[in-house]
């Protein structure tokens, strides 16, 4: 793998892609490749399997775009609030939502295979199993929820006692799970449900991620990067270079056993990290930076190993019932105009117009790919 890219999403509406030299991130840094406004309102999640790309926003839409053609190929209508959660898995694509509903699509056809439904506020956050057997959730109704992909049923409910849970994500083995409660991040076991450990900060977690099996990347308000273990929480590194709050984070993995970590800032800052050693975590160094002129919200990497993961990786489970979906061509846009969300706590600026200059753009391809089936979909109810 010499080439990956870093997909930004931002409260303009706007995602724009940056490609990055793996072999050479000092000399070939990031650059920026294209961008899209394809969303009415600010871009709330990001997902790519390396075919596809998905973007979810406030307008309450998911947009695809064959990442390979450079093109948009559809939208996808389903849910009645903003989009707050986008994964791939196999050959399935989960999005999560404000209207308190979870949809799994079928990736290809985007049928909408199955609607979980349950929580009773908001869900913020979802996680396959990398078995492709559970999902795991977790909404502002403080509860944490496992769901059985092989049958679409709800598996298990436990109500959070610190409270309503922000993120949740499964490490690499899928022997352990995490739970971001603000300002900590709470590990456990999955066969015995016991806490191995806690990771605290000093201010609010805005986004969590393995590096490597036991080491975790938690970004906070606290400008920085921390590197944890989880084995004991303890802070093994961190990397310093923000001026202000990272709001997420991406990981790129080499050919030759080395990761790259990239984040984004409010500010509109994305830098790439890259360790001395395949195992030091102690000197992660910024090899790369690229300022934007967007507000970030969310960002997601592609690969050359995701651009194959369609082609090497097994399927989910399929679902044990499917109804068949229906697909309508439209020539219309979305016409949705609910306004871009606000940051209160960012105190930049609206980007002006035409101030973001449309570098290498995707070919639209105005046929809108839209899946509206709410009737026909299975519906799963706690």
């Amino acid at each position: 793998m010499e080439e990956a890219e870093v997909v930004v999403g931002s409260y303009e509406s706007l995602i724009q892609g940056f490609s990055i030299n793996t072999l050479e991130p000092e000399k070939k840094g990031l650059c920026s490749r294209y961008h899209e406004s394809d969303h009415t309102g600010s871009v709330r999640a990001l997902a790519c399997n390396g075919h596809y790309l998905t973007s979810g926003g406030v307008d309450e839409s998911i947009k695809l775009y064959d990442i390979r053609k450079h093109r948009e190929v559809g939208t996808l209508h389903q849910h009645g609030g903003s989009i707050t959660c986008l994964a791939f898995h196999g050959s399935h694509l989960f999005s999560a939502s404000e209207d308190r509903t979870i949809c799994m699509w079928k990736c290809g056809t985007w049928e909408c295979v199955h609607i979980l439904q349950g929580h009773r506020g908001p869900v913020t956050c979802v996680s396959v199993h990398p078995s492709g057997k559970l999902l795991l959730s977790v909404g502002k109704d403080r509860t944490l929820r496992t769901w059985n992909l092989l049958t679409g049923c709800p598996a298990y409910t436990q109500k959070l006692k610190e409270g309503a849970a922000e993120l949740v994500l499964w490490n690499r083995a899928g022997d352990q799970y995490s739970l971001s409660f603000r300002n900590r991040v709470s590990v456990y076991a999955l066969d015995s449900g016991a806490l191995v450990c806690s990771v605290e900060v000093e201010k609010q977690i805005t986004s969590i991620l393995y590096v490597k099996e036991q080491l975790m990347a938690v970004a906070s308000e606290l400008h920085s990067i921390g590197l944890h273990s989880t084995v004991d929480g303890k802070c093994l590194a961190r990397l310093e270079g923000h001026q202000s709050r990272v709001k997420a984070l991406g990981l790129i993995e080499t050919e030759v056993g080395n990761t790259i970590l990239v984040s984004v800032s409010s500010d509109g800052v994305v830098k790439a990290w890259r360790a001395a050693a395949v195992d030091n975590v102690s000197e992660y160094q910024c090899v790369s930076s690229v300022t934007t002129q967007l507000r970030p919200t969310c960002l997601t990497v592609v690969t050359t190993t995701t651009k194959h993961h369609q082609k090497d990786t097994k399927s989910s489970p399929q679902p044990e019932e499917q109804k068949e979906g229906q697909e309508e061509e439209e020539d219309e846009g979305n016409s949705s105009s609910e306004d871009d969300e606000k940051d209160t706590q960012d105190d930049e600026k609206e980007i002006e117009d035409g101030r973001t200059h449309k570098l290498d753009s995707f070919k639209t391809r105005k046929r809108r790919h839209t899946v509206k089936h709410k009737s026909k979909v299975k519906r799963i109810c706690v």
